[in-house]
């Protein structure tokens, strides 16, 4: 559904194959620009734009189970996430557990990027859910060493969110302290050995072990723009923007998963005269501002309207910890149902409280218009449809040129997105030994005519919905009947 997803995969098989993430094609070199979103051109390569923690881990999951392991990792990893939320929360009574995985289960972004596993995002929160209870399940060495395998691959996965995973570890390791060095260090051993792996991917992918994806920029854009990028808009590439802090709260956090935030701020207010839980209530608001501090610099365009506040925006999967962080203020609240109106009452009231949350989360994950898990299923079979039909019309030779849809037609086709220039598109048509596609919106024929002045001569060869895809001929050797 998305380039960043179909990098993830594409990746993950490659490294998989061959110990890096490069894809080589000569043709780079003579086109740099022939690539799709979430790649960029390095020498005769293409490398992906992204942390490479996800795409490793998927690189094991795919030689031991193949494509249905790239799809199937992330949904049951956030089913298993849900026992040792269970066993986290269980101090405030089974009942409040219990609910606390359903809110969990239900929460919109948890169902959507559940079965949109290839985004990065939940599959780090739920190492976290995990890391925090092997560190505070048992003292064992094992137990603490496998704590920090989870806490290291959550942060090779994303590192950028350990301004809120480290804090967490350390309320965790405060819940059962040690001053034991021995068990220190294997945590940290253990946490290293992970992002030495993710290093390690980033050497043979980018010749570095330092590079991050993220850092790299098209050399085409580059040399076309001028731009030159430094490491402080690396560190904060989005600046300092409080308006669009307060916008992304207000419409998402205050306004799109209000019943959750609700949850969250009642909880809160419950707890906070309890100074025992003051350290639980700082790490939370501290998981929450930075988050929202981060990632709401930047007004994400993710919808095909503008300031569209959608399920699919990227600023809600950055907030996913919310998801937790409710399972979290649901147990806490249920809990003081419980003393308040009484066991039996307090439980009833949860119950129902917990039903509506989640009826409302899953519609909302499921039924969205044209974001929800519905709606996505019914694109990628039209996708499919679109692929195998060029394929049988032209063969995995063919390179397609599109604005947004490299999505559908990479890796089994080499891809060019967005559409360049004509300047640039020009040579490309003329001389490659293979045919060259367009596909885009279905133009009218004033936008045709544009074309032909420009150069090119264009072929429908089907269309789908407001699509189409065209052949491309040079104007002065067409062969268009």
């Amino acid at each position: 559904m998305s380039p960043d997803e179909t990098a993830v995969a594409t990746s993950a098989r490659v490294f998989g194959q061959q110990a890096n993430m490069r894809i080589e094609d000569k043709l780079l070199t003579e086109g740099p620009w022939i690539h799709p979103r979430s790649y960029v051109t390095q020498g005769s390569a293409m490398v992906p734009v992204g942390f490479l923690g996800l795409p490793l881990v998927l690189s094991a999951v795919w030689r031991l189970a193949g494509d249905w392991g790239l799809a199937m990792f992330v949904p049951l990893l956030v089913m298993s996430a849900g026992f040792p939320l269970w066993r986290l929360l269980r101090r405030f009574g089974p009942y409040a557990a219990a609910i606390a995985v359903t809110i969990w289960l239900s929460f919109p972004t948890v169902i959507l990027y559940a079965n949109r596993g290839l985004f990065p995002n939940l599959a780090a929160l739920c190492f976290v859910l995990w890391g925090i209870f092997f560190l505070t399940e048992r003292k064992s060495l094992w137990w603490t060493m496998t704590a920090g395998f989870c806490a290291g691959v959550a942060v090779a996965i994303r590192p950028t969110e350990v301004i809120w995973i480290v804090p967490w570890f350390w309320f965790a390791w405060s819940l059962k302290p040690s001053t034991t060095k021995l068990r220190f260090v294997s945590f940290g051993a253990a946490a290293a050995f992970p992002c030495l792996l993710a290093a390690f991917a980033a050497w043979t992918t980018y010749g570095s072990p330092f590079t991050i994806g993220y850092w790299l920029r098209d050399p085409v854009v580059m040399a076309a723009t001028g731009v030159v990028t430094n490491a402080a808009t690396h560190l904060w590439p989005f600046g300092l923007h409080p308006r669009n802090v307060w916008f992304n709260l207000r419409w998402y956090v205050f306004s799109f998963i209000g019943p959750w935030t609700v949850v969250i701020l009642i909880a809160l207010a419950q707890h906070v005269k309890n100074k025992k839980s003051w350290k639980l209530i700082g790490v939370c608001l501290w998981t929450i501002a930075s988050l929202a501090v981060l990632y709401g610099e930047a007004i994400y365009q993710d919808h095909v309207g503008v300031n569209v506040v959608s399920l699919g925006n990227s600023y809600l999967r950055y907030l996913i910890p919310l998801a937790a962080i409710s399972a979290l203020a649901a147990a806490a609240l249920v809990a003081w149902l419980e003393r308040r109106l009484g066991q039996t009452r307090g439980r009833g009231v949860a119950v129902c409280g917990a039903f509506l949350l989640a009826i409302t989360g899953a519609s909302i994950a499921i039924q969205s218009s044209g974001e929800g898990v519905l709606a996505g299923n019914r694109e990628l079979q039209r996708y499919v449809l679109i692929r195998q039909t060029t394929l049988n019309q032209f063969g995995p030779q063919a390179i397609i040129v599109s604005e947004r849809s490299d999505k559908i037609f990479f890796p089994t086709f080499r891809v060019a997105t967005p559409v360049p220039d004509f300047e640039t598109l020009r040579p490309l048509v003329a001389n490659a030994p293979v045919p060259t596609l367009l596909f885009t919106e279905t133009l009218d024929g004033g936008e045709q005519a544009m074309w032909s002045a420009e150069g090119f001569l264009l072929r429908p060869v089907f269309r789908t919905e407001n699509q189409t895809l065209y052949e491309m001929y040079p104007h002065a050797t067409s062969t268009q009947p």
